[in-house]
């Protein structure tokens, strides 16, 4: 590569750092409330090869990871019955589940959250809800995760 031209791109990556707001996203946004029958949103991450999906609950934004979720199911595994066609999202529930994820603004910049990913050690962050004011009772614009970083979705 021309060097000339890789100036030119550190240049525009550091003068124009790309802000969370203007992610594109592959899939469109899909919140589920706590009234939600625990197999939506595990059907919708299948289909859609994500680890990971937003639930409403108690006015707050939340994560539901797959981990969150296998960590829930086996400490409900002492039970004799478990019904999860009838089971809730707001029925789920683990430590795990709040810890996993942090929020961020949609005027942070990528750099900005690839570094929370990067201090992460030892935290087990697993996403980053961008809303409007980084807050979880926001309504969420997009989700990113260390993968994006790792699959190359935000580098460009």
């Amino acid at each position: 590569m021309d060097v000339v031209v890789r100036i030119e791109e550190i240049w525009r990556h550091l003068s124009q750092p790309r802000i969370l707001r203007s992610l594109a996203r592959p899939v469109p946004l899909r919140i589920f409330t706590a009234k939600a029958i625990v197999a939506e949103p595990l059907s919708y991450m299948r289909a859609n090869n994500f680890s990971q999906t937003i639930a409403l609950r108690d006015e707050k934004h939340l994560v539901l990871s797959a981990e969150g979720i296998t960590h829930w199911l086996e400490a409900k595994s002492k039970e004799d019955i478990i019904s999860l066609s009838e089971t809730r999202t707001s029925s789920i529930s683990s430590p795990r589940i709040a810890a996993c994820c942090v929020y961020l603004k949609a005027s942070d910049t990528v750099d900005q959250a690839r570094e929370v990913f990067a201090s992460d050690i030892g935290k087990r962050i697993f996403s980053a809800l961008v809303t409007e004011n980084g807050s979880a009772k926001e309504k969420p614009i997009n989700i990113v995760t260390p993968w994006d970083f790792m699959a190359g979705a935000l580098q460009k």
